[in-house]
């Protein structure tokens, strides 16, 4: 997240790459209000389960890829690796770290910008795996959830490098496997 989250040395591509990866961290924030004022009636029709088991919550997430949406409708995909490893997907690839600490998922790219990790509080709604960024605690907005959970690494995505040139250039179509 879904969620942002790295090989030492690689970077997603200049000053370009910088901004919009500002922009996207900006956006989980506005995302985040959105869902909240768009789906409270949601919630509470469908059982919504928190997953703060660590191990629990490394389980639902290793070895799988999310396909996911933010609440502002962008969509992105992140594989999980077994060892840690992880790669994100929103246009071009950004390969960084995930681990799970004191009931949350985080996140850590080693080029944003920001430097900090991004954890999130994750809950189960059904199928769904919702991703709650917030500081203050754990019933914050919805700003990611998943659209589609798959066993392994489908799309290919890299690990260990950056396929971005240049985070502004929009030409990047959304990966696919080769089945």
């Amino acid at each position: 997240m879904p969620a942002m989250q790295g090989a030492p040395g690689s970077t997603f591509g200049g000053n370009d790459a910088a901004a919009t990866l500002r922009r996207a961290v900006a956006g989980l924030g506005l995302a985040a209000w959105i869902g909240l004022t768009a789906t409270p009636g949601i919630a509470q029709e469908q059982s919504r389960e928190r997953i703060a088991d660590d191990n629990a919550l490394g389980d639902l997430l290793r070895n799988r890829t999310i396909h996911g949406v933010y609440s502002d409708g962008s969509e992105w995909i992140e594989y999980h690796a077994t060892d840690g490893r992880s790669a994100y997907w929103d246009g071009c690839t950004h390969p960084g770290k995930w681990w799970v600490a004191d009931g949350k998922a985080c996140y850590r790219y080693p080029g944003d910008p920001s430097h900090v990790d991004h954890c999130w509080f994750i809950y189960r709604e059904g199928e769904r795996i919702e991703f709650v960024y917030s500081p203050d605690g754990v019933d914050g907005p919805v700003g990611a959830y998943s659209l589609q959970v798959e066993q392994g690494n489908p799309e290919h995505l890299p690990l260990n490098t950056s396929d971005c040139l240049s985070a502004s250039a929009q030409s990047a179509s959304r990966p696919h496997s080769s089945e």
